[in-house]
């Protein structure tokens, strides 16, 4: 098991994609989607998202479960990376947000009425 001392705290605002939900061998409950964030424009004006993957475990799986698509979700916890090498080769990375289990770290926005492809980037968190 990983231990964290203290260590940069990300606060991201952002869309999740579709979720996987399950539990473990244990019977621990988790709930694993990405969040796509705004990250500017490129030199055409087009808007560029960053794509990151975050894990809810036990009681927050609960939570995560209540997500509905066109929600806004807010995530704190600490970043990691990772990269591996596929079968062919290829190398494939991830950007992930560790989130601690405790209530405070996520807070869900309900807003049906807006969806990840007709919502207005904005700059600021």
């Amino acid at each position: 098991m990983t231990k964290y001392k203290t260590q940069n705290t990300w606060h991201l605002k952002g869309k999740p994609g579709k979720p996987r939900v399950g539990q473990t061998d244990s019977g621990t409950k988790y709930y694993t989607a990405s969040i796509s964030t705004y990250g500017g424009k490129n030199s055409d004006g087009e808007a560029l998202y960053n794509y990151v993957s975050f894990t809810l475990w036990g009681e927050l799986a609960e939570l995560g479960n209540t997500i509905e698509q066109g929600d806004t979700v807010y995530l704190k916890g600490i970043p990691e990376a990772k990269a591996w090498l596929t079968p062919e080769g290829e190398v494939r990375t991830e950007l992930k947000i560790v989130i601690f289990n405790k209530p405070e770290n996520i807070e869900i926005i309900k807003d049906n009425q807006t969806t990840f492809d007709d919502a207005t980037p904005v700059d600021e968190f």
